[in-house]
């Protein structure tokens, strides 16, 4: 049944636009780049204590089946590709994209890798399909700002991964527009990852790639989706995300648009990290030793409102009680680079107990600057003022 929807069939037309196209050796390593990273990603989070329980709960639902999840086993396809997701997506160190909503395309790939592999498919058609979902996912980023509405970025992840799994398990244009109408009005996810964070904020987009993978397989035996999805007094642009307008030109190269991490930590913290640390050495050098939490007598940080509201917008911030708000937190995070030298998720674990990273957290402050606004976000700009042993550091 065709779709009247237009910005539903163009989002099929659209994804089936860009599957058609073989990928250049550049931008097959760009997405080879990101799926190496979520790899990485997925192995440093298997071995941690904490994921194990998670992953194991998430299998458990599946039963028995023929898809595998990275060093736990094999369960049934929507939860092999949610619990692969939520290894990629638990310790915060995949990619990140910023438009007008921020977001992480990253978080559909494993479930792409996870169906490609269950429908077999080749690297290149799993690697053209991750390029279609992402693709679409920036550029409904780019469009429209859903968490200012109160609608996490896992909302724009399910649509992507309706994408990239529906081109891998073969649906035409037409099935694929159910499928994204389906998930429009399955997969609307509320915001939870301000203040106090849980975990829950690691599956969230899992949540999404289940849901996706789901309305696929329901497109590709005959159901249909409501219509119109997007469009109306109560279609997806007027109750969730504003009006969407997104490029959706299949010739435009997105494959190495989104920023990889090299600290785990949210990405608005990555240049306050990248100062803290070159700081420190600079304190050690004049010093001859560490800058312990009783020497540094304070330290502010000066970065664009953004990231202020997504990584410093409450007192939970400044003595987080989980690793998810620990590795969301500017000014913890700063303590943790100045007290430890390093941020990954050895240091991060035990350091929400360390009474001296505490102690140098709560005299960290964080001020939003006009002139660093404007330039986000083509640039994560910061600047860290540390007052330590009677002398002041500055770095930008």
């Amino acid at each position: 049944m065709p779709l009247s929807d237009k910005l539903t069939s163009s989002l099929s037309a659209f994804a089936h636009a860009v599957f058609a196209r073989p990928l250049t050796d550049a931008q097959a390593d760009n997405i080879a780049g990101r799926v190496i990273d979520t790899l990485a990603c997925m192995a440093a989070a298997a071995h941690e204590g904490a994921t194990k329980p998670v992953v194991q709960a998430l299998m458990l639902a599946g039963g028995q089946g023929a898809c595998p999840v990275l060093f736990a086993g094999a369960t049934a396809l929507t939860q092999a590709a949610t619990a692969n997701s939520y290894l990629s997506r638990c310790l915060d160190w995949n990619d990140t994209y910023i438009g007008k909503n921020g977001g992480h395309p990253s978080d559909i790939i494993a479930g792409a890798i996870t169906t490609g592999a269950w429908a077999g498919k080749n690297g290149d058609r799993i690697l053209r399909a991750i390029a279609a979902g992402t693709h679409a996912m920036m550029d409904l980023c780019d469009s429209a700002d859903a968490m200012s509405r109160g609608w996490d970025h896992a909302t724009y992840v399910g649509l992507a991964a309706t994408i990239a799994n529906g081109l891998l398990l073969d649906l035409d244009e037409e099935q694929l527009g159910h499928a994204i109408a389906m998930t429009a009005v399955s997969n609307n996810v509320l915001v939870s990852r301000y203040g106090k964070i849980s975990t829950w904020k690691s599956l969230a987009s899992p949540a999404a790639v289940r849901t996706a993978i789901e309305n696929c397989l329901l497109a590709r035996a005959g159901a249909t989706g409501p219509d119109p999805v997007f469009e109306g007094d109560n279609g997806f642009m007027n109750r969730i995300s504003g009006l969407l307008a997104p490029e959706l030109d299949a010739a435009r190269d997105r494959t190495g648009d989104t920023h990889l991490k090299p600290y785990q930590a949210v990405y608005h913290a990555q240049a306050p990290i990248e100062l803290a640390l070159r700081l420190r050495d600079e304190i050690m050098a004049g010093h001859g030793s560490p800058p312990e939490a009783g020497f540094v007598d304070r330290a502010h940080v000066t970065t664009y409102s953004f990231g202020i509201k997504h990584a410093a917008d409450n007192a939970a911030k400044w003595k987080p009680e989980t690793p998810e708000t620990a590795d969301h937190s500017i000014p913890f995070l700063v303590a943790l680079a100045l007290a430890r030298g390093g941020v990954d998720h050895a240091s991060l674990a035990g350091a929400i107990n360390d009474e001296k990273v505490l102690a140098l957290t709560a005299r960290v402050s964080i001020s939003a600057d006009a002139e660093m606004d404007a330039t986000f976000p083509q640039r994560s700009p910061a600047k860290l003022l540390v007052r330590a042993g009677g002398r002041t550091f500055i770095a930008e």
